[in-house]
């Protein structure tokens, strides 16, 4: 049976110098049995889950189709859920199916925090004025485009029309959104609204 590798033991892998500390993905080669045994995980209670999601401009060759990917959660397994910087990239059915997975895995009572570009009646006047970070200037019903070229550069949403895709899956507005800067600066660094959902 492989030796245990000792808390704060260091080892050398591939991509590290001596004296870097390991991570939770490096393993060390005891001097005992000369096995591999993995080092702890720095935070144990984090798990993290790589998915080959496709999207157009980030990941053209991905496998996996957003509007029907399942979330690697099980139901109603946990009080925070968070879709941060992935609405703005999300076409309507994409984008109910996040909701819909994240209305799965909380619990009743649990929250969604959800950054996104809500086309508000304010926003669209400074659009129309030039102050805003985005302009959004193509109508696609249900949605707005930034870049016809390039729908999912950017998307924004009616706020009545998310809520609504929200509410079909036990999902409803714990607060007034927090407005983000886009929608009052001309700045590329201004930041998104933000939702808090809260589970039925």
């Amino acid at each position: 049976m492989p030796a245990a590798v000792r808390a704060g033991s260091r080892c050398r892998s591939p991509t590290s110098s001596p004296r870097a500390p390991t991570s939770a993905s490096t393993s060390c080669r005891t001097p005992s049995s000369g096995a591999r045994a993995p080092s702890p995980p720095r935070h144990p209670r984090f798990r993290f889950a790589h998915v080959d999601i496709r999207q157009e401009i980030y990941k053209p060759g991905g496998t996996l189709d957003a509007a029907g990917f399942r979330f690697p959660a099980e139901d109603a397994a946990y009080d925070i859920a968070a879709l941060v910087g992935l609405i703005s990239h999300l076409r309507p059915a994409e984008t109910e199916n996040y909701l819909a997975q994240c209305a799965r895995v909380l619990r009743p009572g649990g929250l969604c925090f959800a950054t996104a570009y809500l086309l508000t009646d304010r926003a669209a006047a400074n659009m129309a004025r030039g102050m805003t970070a985005f302009t959004f200037p193509y109508d696609r019903g249900d949605h707005h485009v930034h870049s016809a070229e390039e729908p999912t550069y950017a998307i924004a949403y009616r706020p009545d029309h998310l809520l609504a895709m929200a509410s079909r899956h036990g999902l409803r507005l714990r607060r007034e959104p927090w407005p983000g800067t886009w929608g009052t600066s001309p700045s590329r660094l201004a930041s998104m609204d933000l939702l808090v959902l809260e589970r039925d």
